[in-house]
């Protein structure tokens, strides 16, 4: 069973234009999610997705000059843009990430890819409710699955959001896997939205980036405990809805 993770990344955020591509420990922070993911042991092949806009050959440019497989498609329409991307050989399974999200854990990556193998099922998310750390969610769904809802689901802001629209529908089977209950707090942000965000990703990548090979989700909660005032900058920063432009 093929596995594919596709990382959107764009340069034209609203609120901070240009995000993943900002320097994290002296390469760009999408480099460092990728440098992650390399370690999952369930991920077959890495592809960032950005779209056709002028501004985003930055990205492009960046991935062929460190082999990264790149695919430039819609702007808006999410799932047309990982469904284009993979015609040419389409997977079993995607796990769908953003490039704002550059501490993200790969353990977690295989426990929830291992997941959905197991079952076969259409979707596996670590919190069916979103309570889970922002910035280190994770959510894997069949490519099957994701080509009924582009036949399926017609709304604009919904297809922005790509496999979201799965746990959604009651007709899918849909499945959670179970994290530690430290995973599920609302006093930590580690998503790149704002400054705010960027100063807090920065400072506990500065603390953490000695552990050998990565650091893990459970080394971040551990220094949440010992370093707290790392984490309150961006406290109070606003995580938009998915209805929300």
């Amino acid at each position: 069973m093929r596995v594919v993770a596709t990382i959107e990344a764009r340069m034209g955020s609203s609120r901070l234009p240009g995000k993943v591509m900002l320097p994290l420990g002296g390469m760009p922070m999408l480099g460092r999610l990728i440098e992650r993911l390399n370690y999952s042991s369930e991920i077959d092949e890495i592809q960032v997705l950005t779209s056709t806009r002028m501004q985003n050959q930055i990205i492009s440019k960046y991935c062929k000059y460190n082999d990264i497989n790149c695919f430039m498609g819609s702007e808006n329409d999410i799932i047309k843009r990982i469904i284009d991307s993979q015609k040419s050989n389409p997977p079993d399974y995607i796990v769908q990430l953003t490039g704002d999200n550059p501490l993200i854990d790969p353990e977690i990556i295989d426990k929830v890819i291992k997941c959905i193998k197991r079952y076969k099922c259409d979707y596996v998310d670590t919190s069916l409710d979103d309570s889970v750390i922002i910035g280190l969610n994770v959510r894997c769904f069949s490519f099957k699955a994701l080509k009924k809802i582009d036949y399926i689901c017609k709304d604009k802001i919904m297809r922005s959001h790509g496999g979201f629209f799965i746990k959604k529908k009651k007709t899918f089977d849909v499945r959670q896997i179970k994290l530690n209950k430290l995973f599920f707090n609302k006093n930590i942000r580690l998503t790149l939205d704002e400054p705010d965000d960027y100063f807090v990703i920065c400072n506990v990548f500065e603390s953490l980036k000695h552990i050998k090979p990565y650091f893990r989700a459970i080394d971040i909660l551990d220094l949440y405990k010992k370093k707290k005032k790392i984490f309150f900058e961006n406290i109070n920063v606003k995580q938009k809805k998915p209805n929300e432009k």
